[in-house]
């Protein structure tokens, strides 16, 4: 606030007000006080002299579901950080995925939802990214269009992030042995240890538990060209049935 109102002093302007808004989601209500003023320790005769700033508290904790409204975005928004902390956050997951459907018309709808999303799965280890395939194909028919959509790009950022990640470290330990064959070593370690995080992401997001329980399996295979190959299947394979057939061309007959 004063660094709002020096920047207008500077500008030889008048001083504009000023309305400050807190929005809490936390699990306990809000103790805290409201005004500047409850900072100190006030003789009765120095309170007019004292600012007693006060800003307008959102506790979301104390809120019911249907008190917050405004704006589509807003409520999945406000009611995104209300549930966070919630033990029974996958029942509610439908509700908050309905209330996206009013913004598929919308260009940006997708980025609203993927947002969201993201947020929930990054802020909260009650849900998995199978609660939300779940959540979404229950809600619209298009559901799980959406969140394969949205999976693909988890997926590609998920791979290229764990490629520039093991490519670092493997390179350091190449590096570390001095030697060219270490340095080619390590490189090769690098790209292997992206690929596994990204096929990981991948069969996650697209087969759940079913898809997971093909990684021991495919840990075991060195080859970085084969796993290359299993990435970029896991977009188009059907099911895990037919993703395993990539890497076990033996099975077949």
């Amino acid at each position: 606030m004063t660094r709002i109102w020096a920047a207008a002093l500077q500008r030889q302007e008048k001083l504009c007000p000023i309305l400050p808004l807190v929005v809490y989601h936390g699990q306990q209500h809000w103790r805290a006080a409201t005004n500047f003023q409850a900072l100190f320790a006030l003789p009765e005769a120095l309170r007019p002299f004292t600012p007693e700033y006060r800003f307008w508290l959102c506790d979301l904790s104390a809120f019911r579901d249907e008190d917050i409204k405004g704006a589509v975005l807003l409520r999945v928004s406000l009611l995104t950080m209300k549930w966070i902390f919630e033990e029974d956050l996958a029942q509610r997951l439908p509700a908050m995925v309905a209330l996206w459907r009013e913004l598929r018309q919308q260009q940006t709808g997708l980025g609203y939802l993927e947002t969201i999303l993201r947020y929930l799965v990054t802020a909260s280890d009650a849900i998995t990214p199978q609660d939300l395939r779940t959540a979404a194909e229950s809600v619209a028919p298009e559901g799980g269009k959406i969140m394969a959509t949205i999976a693909q790009k988890w997926l590609e950022e998920g791979l290229e992030k764990g490629l520039k990640q093991g490519e670092q470290k493997g390179m350091q330990q190449g590096m570390q042995q001095g030697m060219q064959q270490g340095i080619q070593q390590g490189e090769h370690m690098g790209r292997r240890q992206g690929l596994l995080k990204g096929i990981e992401l991948g069969l996650e997001l697209r087969f759940g538990t079913e898809g997971l329980a093909l990684m021991p399996s495919i840990y075991k295979i060195e080859d970085a060209d084969m796993l290359a190959t299993i990435h970029a299947a896991i977009r188009t394979a059907k099911d895990v049935d037919e993703l395993r057939w990539v890497y076990r061309p033996t099975n077949r007959e």
